[in-house]
């Protein structure tokens, strides 16, 4: 009779042993192992309801706000002596700062609410914006882009010798005339040196240098905090330009292709027209009127910078729930 009860506390060890998950639902402090879809759907669950600051690409962020920062001090710099002119009279001396820091404020709502926006009613709403963005763009070339514009620069002079002047602002005719601009910018890169003649001291913005606080923007940051200024006004740029295409590349390695084109343009939307405001700020390219993304004068172009960076931001936080297997 012994010999027969140890049997069977054998075989019942063996059957214990052999089965765990029917262990596991015989004693109920025990954890039931989860399936594969359990598992994956309480990841994706703990993925999408991350706090949404682990969410954010901070490093972007800061330097989007120290941009647009210490855009908002050259601005103030650069225009708080145009009511000493005639043109700006009427206007204190505090008017484009508070206008500016106005539209810093709308930007980045705007920003907020684009940041908001899923990645994928962007793409739904693609094919339409494009189709409208085509015939905007098709309209510039009636009657004839190129054609027009030789014809444009030939047929006026002052066309004409607002593109040639760069070649050599300093000659008499230009300095004073259609080179004036661009003489007076380097002019002001001139006296700036390494660090600059200080904030506040320069002297090119006293209705020398037009346009100091939209287009040429980089001149007085260049006068007043010298080459070490410009440097790091150039190099936060470049990193901007780098981190975009970085999330783009990450996105696109997921097979997320239209988010990742999407920032990828928006780093050669950013990256160009910093280029191209610099390259005139410098004489390395005739003057075309852009400003310097996030930092120069103007409602409009902070509005749009800001919606841009929302939407980069937004897709490297969908970039970052699905490396965690989380779900969008």
């Amino acid at each position: 009779m012994r010999m027969a009860l140890q049997t069977r506390l054998a075989r019942a060890f063996s059957l214990f042993s052999a089965s765990p998950q029917w262990f596991a639902g015989a004693m109920p402090w025990r954890a039931r192992p989860s399936s594969p879809a359990v598992a994956s759907r309480d990841l994706g669950r703990q993925a999408s309801t991350q706090p949404l600051a682990a969410e954010l690409d901070h490093s972007m962020l800061a330097v989007t706000l120290a941009l647009l920062l210490f855009g908002l001090v050259m601005v103030y710099s650069a225009s708080i002596a145009l009511p000493d002119s005639p043109r700006f009279a009427a206007y204190k001396s505090s008017h484009f700062l508070l206008r500016h820091a106005f539209a810093i404020a709308v930007g980045l709502i705007a920003a907020w609410i684009a940041f908001r926006i899923p990645s994928r009613t962007m793409q739904r709403l693609a094919a339409p914006m494009f189709l409208l963005g085509l015939f905007l763009l098709l309209l510039v070339l009636i009657p004839g882009a190129l054609t027009t514009f030789a014809l444009l620069i030939h047929l006026s002079p002052w066309r004409r010798d607002r593109i040639f002047a760069y070649l050599d602002p300093f000659e008499p005719a230009n300095a004073l005339g259609k080179g004036y601009q661009l003489s007076h910018s380097l002019i002001a890169f001139g006296r700036g040196e390494w660090f600059g003649v200080g904030l506040g001291g320069s002297v090119e913005k006293l209705h020398y240098l037009p346009e100091a606080h939209t287009d040429f923007l980089l001149a007085v940051i260049g006068e007043e905090l010298g080459l070490v200024g410009v440097m790091a006004t150039i190099l936060g740029f470049l990193w901007m330009t780098r981190r975009a295409f970085q999330i783009g590349r990450q996105a696109i390695a997921m097979e997320r292709f239209y988010p990742g084109l999407v920032a990828k343009g928006i780093a050669l939307w950013i990256g160009a027209q910093a280029f191209i405001n610099m390259g005139v700020n410098l004489g390395l390219l005739p003057t075309k009127g852009l400003t310097l993304p996030l930092m120069s004068y103007g409602g409009t172009g902070i509005l749009v910078n800001c919606v841009a960076i929302g939407i980069l931001l937004r897709i490297d936080r969908e970039n970052r729930i699905t490396m965690r297997g989380g779900k969008l």
